[in-house]
């Protein structure tokens, strides 16, 4: 799928923004393979992209080391698996997802977390056996809030029943 240059460099600008280093890694190494930009622009995305991650990183530390806390609350293990699925560390992304369902396995934010994080790693098998596992469990698909790309890697290989 080829995308719009200009459409590339405001996707990149709101991920850069919005701390997802991984996306807008790989958007920035798409414009350079095809030649789009000057390597003038390539090489400030790429210094743009070092210190938002390089920050994130310090901010995550932190943030990591609290989730990993036995008194963590969930909502704390949640925002740490965001970020860690933002900056692409789907496994710690994973395990603050399993932190929280070990005890309250019908937790739909954690759900929807592991779910992302193993499409993202390109496990959609283990993302479809747990979707497939929470709607025994009596988990609402539907109101799981999941990103269109991950939307769409999983809904059509799903059962109708929701």
């Amino acid at each position: 799928k080829s995308i719009d240059p200009h459409l590339q460099e405001i996707r990149i600008e709101a991920y850069l923004k919005s701390g997802q280093t991984e996306k807008a890694g790989q958007d920035i190494e798409t414009m350079q393979e095809k030649g789009v930009k000057d390597d003038v622009w390539i090489n400030t995305k790429k210094e743009e992209l070092l210190n938002v991650s390089t920050k994130l990183l310090q901010e995550l530390k932190p943030l990591n080391e609290l989730a990993a806390s036995p008194k963590a609350s969930d909502k704390t293990r949640i925002k740490a698996g965001r970020a860690n699925l933002a900056t692409g560390d789907n496994t710690k992304a994973i395990k603050n997802a399993n932190n929280i369902l070990d005890h309250n396995p019908k937790s739909s934010e954690a759900i929807a977390l592991k779910v992302e994080a193993l499409v993202a790693k390109g496990d959609t098998g283990l993302a479809l056996d747990l979707l497939r596992q929470a709607q025994k469990a009596g988990v609402a698909l539907q109101e799981l809030e999941l990103a269109p790309r991950t939307k769409a890697a999983v809904k059509s290989k799903l059962p109708e029943k929701q």
